[in-house]
């Protein structure tokens, strides 16, 4: 689940910058960025918050997530 969410984005990222396509949008999850400590309703998140994976044992859904969404942020830089 975990390789192939990667993978999967990645494809996608490098087949738009070879065609030259200007936007692309990825829908993740909440899962990339929620697995925090507890926040109260009115917080926001935004791209430089993370769900630390190493500090518990997280399903492989939200790694999968996790791992995805910050592969497609260190594509576009």
């Amino acid at each position: 689940m975990i390789r192939p969410a990667v993978n999967g984005v990645t494809f996608v990222v490098e087949a738009a910058a070879k065609f030259n396509i200007q936007r692309v949008v990825i829908t993740s999850s909440v899962a990339a960025v929620s697995c925090l400590n507890p926040m109260d309703d009115d917080h926001e998140y935004d791209e430089s918050m993370w769900t630390d994976l190493p500090t518990a044992d997280f399903s492989a859904y939200i790694k999968s997530k996790t791992l995805a969404e910050k592969a497609a942020w260190n594509l576009q830089e």
